[in-house]
């Protein structure tokens, strides 16, 4: 019995951290991206549209318009106003009347709506009549 007291000393002092309890830190959340998206990298592709990029990553526009990890926007065409491509479902947020609009790729009028509801002449992108 008078063994167990002098086991215990001698584990807690070979042993740095006996009771260790995972106290792992969490990277901190990133403004709109996933949990599960701050693990995965971004393939940098140029991009000119959300669908060009891969599920998990949106179409980012700094200047120039790469694929980034990320929660794409839910911007209507036409309908939704924005600040930047991040709003939009599309990835592009245009100058409309009264402010900027998200706008988006059409082969046809019928695919637009809203403040745009022409299909530019070469077929690319929902732009004002």
């Amino acid at each position: 019995m008078k063994l167990l007291p002098l086991f215990l000393l001698s584990f807690l002092l070979c042993c740095s951290d006996p009771f260790h309890i995972n106290t792992r830190q969490e990277p901190p959340p990133i403004k709109d991206t996933p949990p599960t998206a701050l693990y995965l990298e971004s393939s940098n592709e140029p991009c000119v549209f959300n669908r060009d990029c891969p599920f998990h990553e949106r179409c980012q526009c700094r200047g120039e318009c790469f694929c980034r990890v990320g929660i794409r926007g839910s911007g209507v065409v036409g309908v939704t106003s924005c600040t930047n491509s991040d709003d939009c479902e599309s990835s592009l947020c245009i100058e409309g009347i009264g402010g900027n609009f998200c706008s988006g790729p059409c082969m046809e009028d019928s695919e637009c709506g809203g403040m745009f509801p022409v299909c530019s002449i070469r077929g690319e992108i929902c732009v004002i009549r």
